[in-house]
């Protein structure tokens, strides 16, 4: 009676097996990837494996009728495989094998289905005789009893049952009626997934007949219940994105063109629990220094609004807080957090998008710009691989950060207090491309320092580059999110370093480190750059400051305050008939911090 014997009846009678050829067949999440109702009169579905059964002294037949598929036996022990054409499992995809049998006459006849098949040596299969249900597996021709293998069901003769078996990482969930009515946990020796199908057979007892309907294998969706977004949708798509006014032309301001990043964060947020909208989210950015001056997400503000949030989707669950990292390329990170239920946030070319699942050697994905939910067709939709990861990992202790933003001419490193360079996040922040028509905004790039959780105490910024101008963006973060914000513009020439002190802490701070020769490097570029287009005028200031620090290395304070004083009048009265406004700004603001420094 047992279906083990049968196979034992194989393997003594020297058989030829038939190796079941299949072909691949590319498959997605909440894909189908087999179904037949039975229903067209035809079976032309399926191949049969192998088949000694006998129905009254000749071979029985696997046949339709009446809407279902099923075979009769009458010919003592043996065993029939048959298996649906052109369907390959991918070996580690996770999938359900489910059909309707019928237990005709008799519950105390043979009943198979193969849920796992390789060939006739390996398979994995649920067989029904009586009220006992096993789960056989069968490895290299060697039968293994699974801990739990064997569970009792009260079935009726004639009853049709829904039976479904999931495999979802080694455990078998199995569900009769769509109850789950047992689980059981794979153990060594294993092999790939291939197929599937059914099979019947006659043991102790000589008699089988067995019908099937709506047979279907179906790859298991097990990604992250991360919500669909689309940066698109009403009410938010039409909503002007960030200061998207001062960079993008009129029409094309809205967040549908520019919010993939602004979308993907949103979905990570509402995963956490967090109740905001992009259009909610885009108002509080905007507020809160969350947009660089490029129009980027300043990613650390995510987490700023993490912590303060207070309005949940499920109020029932708690508000989780978050810390964010930055990674470059790599598969692996992304699988190992999916792994851990956190889902992270990719850069393909000029486009951001969502993780939430792993499909094969692909990854399941939220995109806001369109319907494509594998990685590898966004990829392909951009032209190019994701090169960046953003990931936000739950966290309730120090979300403190250092980010500096600069100019892509100018050359950014940062020291600690005994002056060792650190090593945190550098990455260039590339123009945004508009999604629904691959124009670029009209801005610059910006190169990025990020350096997560800094000790408490000083720091210093080194610039370097060719002659220009600059601006540095210093964006400090506390333990709680708290954002310190300081923007400085400068002028650069060859050899020469502008430098900044940052202080993390409880209360950060950041200063320009200015001097007197400094000042005067910096009125001398802007000379030579012709921001200054006087030779007299450029003359007197510089005379001036020279004046100044020789009061400043005597010692004599106040009258180098004054000094500088007067060449702040000078300048001011040069602007802009001589001096141009940014350079004059500059000039400004460097002798004021001298003065405060003084």
């Amino acid at each position: 009676m047992r279906f083990d014997f049968c196979l034992k009846l194989f393997f003594l009678l020297s058989l030829v097996f038939l190796l079941f050829s299949i072909s691949p067949k590319q498959v997605s999440a909440n894909t189908i990837i087999f179904n037949d109702d039975f229903e067209n009169g035809v079976v032309d579905k399926w191949t049969e494996i192998s088949n000694l059964c006998k129905f009254n002294g000749s071979k029985a037949e696997w046949m339709e009728v009446n809407g279902k598929f099923g075979i009769i036996i009458n010919g003592g022990s043996c065993s029939t495989f048959i298996m649906p054409d052109y369907v390959t499992i991918d070996s580690t995809t996770n999938y359900s094998v489910e059909a309707d049998v019928t237990f005709t006459q008799s519950i105390y006849m043979d009943r198979n289905l193969i849920v796992k098949f390789k060939d006739l040596h390996n398979w994995y299969g649920l067989h029904f005789v009586g009220t006992d249900v096993y789960l056989d597996k069968v490895v290299n021709g060697v039968e293994y009893f699974l801990p739990n293998k064997h569970f009792n069901y009260n079935f009726s003769e004639n009853g049709e049952y829904n039976i479904k078996t999931e495999l979802n990482s080694g455990v078998f969930k199995i569900f009769i009626d769509g109850t789950l009515v047992q689980t059981i946990v794979d153990e060594m020796p294993f092999f790939g997934n291939l197929t599937a199908g059914l099979a019947a057979s006659a043991g102790s007892i000589p008699q089988s007949e067995v019908w099937f309907d709506n047979f279907k294998i179906e790859i298991l969706d097990n990604s992250l219940p991360v919500p669909d977004l689309k940066q698109y949708s009403d009410p938010w798509g039409g909503v002007e994105y960030d200061s998207a006014s001062k960079w993008a032309l009129p029409d094309k301001i809205s967040i549908a063109r520019w919010g993939c990043a602004l979308t993907s964060a949103d979905m990570v947020l509402r995963y956490y629990n967090h109740d905001i909208l992009p259009d909610a989210l885009n108002d509080w950015l905007k507020n809160n220094n969350g947009y660089n001056r490029i129009g980027w997400i300043n990613w650390p503000a995510i987490s700023r609004f993490s912590k303060i949030n207070t309005t949940k989707i499920d109020q029932n669950k708690d508000l989780t807080h978050l810390e964010w990292n930055y990674f470059s390329a790599d598969k692996n990170i992304v699988t190992d957090s999916l792994s851990n239920n956190i889902p992270t946030i990719l850069h393909v070319p000029g486009h951001f998008l969502t993780t939430k699942g792993v499909q094969n050697s692909d990854f399941i994905v939220n995109d806001p710009a369109s319907d494509k939910t594998l990685l590898s067709d966004v990829e392909n939709l951009h032209g190019g691989s994701f090169d960046r990861i953003d990931k936000y990992t739950p966290a309730n202790t120090d979300l403190s950060y250092l980010v500096f933003y600069v100019d892509p001419t100018i050359n950014m490193h940062v020291f600690d207090s005994n002056d060792n360079e650190i090593t945190g996040f550098n990455f260039v922040e590339d123009l945004l491309i508009d999604d629904l028509d691959s124009s670029p905004a009209n801005t610059n790039s910006l190169n990025t320092f990020a350096y997560p959780k800094p000790t408490d105490g000083n720091y210093k910024v080194k610039l370097s580059g060719n002659n220009g101008s600059y601006q540095l963006d210093s964006y400090l973060y506390n333990r709680n999110g708290e954002l310190t914000l300081n923007s400085y513009n400068g002028l650069i020439s060859d050899g020469e370093v502008d430098q900044f002190l940052m202080t993390s802490g409880n209360t950060p701070k950041s200063i320009q480190i200015v001097s007197i020769d400094s000042i005067i490097e910096d009125l001398d570029n802007a000379y030579n750059l012709g921001l200054i287009n006087n030779k007299g005028i450029y003359r007197a200031l510089r005379a001036d400051l020279l004046v100044g620090k020789r009061f400043i290395d005597k010692g004599k304070i106040g009258l180098a305050k004054l000094a500088l004083g007067l060449e702040i009048a000078g300048i001011k009265r040069a602007t802009p008939k001589f001096i141009e406004q940014n350079a004059s700004d500059i000039l400004i603001s460097e002798i004021k911090i001298l003065i405060e420094q003084l």
